[in-house]
């Protein structure tokens, strides 16, 4: 008989390996090593789903969605579903979610301008729409980025300008 001594412990109650109840977690633990090893999916942190260009706007997307159904949206909550608009763009420029990520960016600051009157974000979205009307003049949204910086000056009662982009 093998005699685990434990000083702190009263000697009438020292560790027996070969008691009922010490053979039963001795028997467990090996079957729950043999577990843990040979299913680590059930342990392992989940994996971050590979980023494309479909799934990076499709999340901007859903943002976007969620953002027009707040009641009241913050500034913060405008800007994180900007950046990530902006991000689809950014990782994949070439992608054909790239000019529509953009007008989306470009579309959002719009609004905020609209919104909230900041100049900064009216020089966001000029700078955006112009963006998309240097880097994808043969798309559907370019003539739509050209009227909609139209709409910006029309807005700031600049009509010289806004002429110049109906």
């Amino acid at each position: 008989m093998i005699v685990i001594p434990a000083p702190f412990l009263d000697p009438n109650e020292m560790f027996f390996i070969n008691s009922p109840g010490r053979v039963k977690i001795f028997l467990w633990i090996p079957l729950l090593l043999i577990f843990i090893f040979t299913c680590p999916s059930a342990f392992a942190a989940k994996t971050k789903v590979a980023e494309t260009p479909v799934s990076l706007y499709s999340e901007a997307r859903k943002s976007l969605t969620a953002l027009t159904q707040a009641k009241k949206a913050t500034r913060e909550q405008w800007i994180q579903v900007l950046d990530k608009f902006r991000l689809a763009y950014e990782k994949f420029p070439t992608s054909p979610e790239a000019c529509k990520a953009l007008y989306a960016t470009a579309k959002l600051y719009h609004e905020l301008y609209l919104k909230q009157g900041q100049e900064r974000d009216f020089d966001q979205a000029l700078r955006y729409y112009r963006k998309v009307l240097a880097e994808f003049k043969e798309e559907n949204l370019a003539d739509d980025a050209l009227y909609q910086e139209g709409t910006l000056f029309l807005g700031k009662k600049q009509y010289v300008l806004a002429l110049d982009k109906f």
